[in-house]
């Protein structure tokens, strides 16, 4: 009997003798389980090729997440930039704030210079009048005593 074995990607023809029933049936098991492994390996195969482009995905997904930390660290950056903005606004506005302040100060006590001024004048001026006022009685007193 002749039989056909594959042994290596090669097909061999085996020739079987007759009498032996039992190496047959073991050469054709045999085989049969050839098959199977070489089935097996071309499953491994094909498993480790998914494998290999999991592991593929999942270091673009890693590259990707860095990409992603980066740019989110990058906006942190950008809003302590921001806020470290603001408080120096908040503190130019304080200071205005303080100067504007101190210019209404100046200016209130301006106001009561001023007024302190004009009280001070008004008073000259009612005691000049005053003045006037006796010196010109003192005349018509001197004019009348020429008489």
């Amino acid at each position: 009997m002749k039989v056909k074995l594959e042994q290596e990607g090669v097909i061999k023809d085996i020739q079987i003798e007759e009498g032996n029933e039992e190496l047959q049936r073991k050469n054709i098991l045999l085989q049969e389980k050839d098959g199977i492994i070489k089935d097996k390996d071309i499953m491994l195969e094909d498993k480790d090729r998914m494998l290999e482009d999991k592991d593929k995905m999942l270091e673009d997904k890693d590259r990707m997440l860095e990409d992603k930390d980066r740019m989110l660290e990058d906006k942190d950056k950008m809003l302590e930039d921001k806020d470290k903005m603001l408080e120096d606004k908040d503190k130019m506005l304080e200071d205005k704030d303080r100067m504007l302040k101190d210019k209404d100060r100046l200016l209130e006590n301006k106001e009561k210079e001023i007024q302190w001024r004009n009280r001070k004048i008004k008073k000259m001026q009612e005691w000049l009048e005053q003045m006037q006022v006796l010196s010109a009685k003192g005349l018509l007193l001197s004019e009348n005593e020429a008489y």
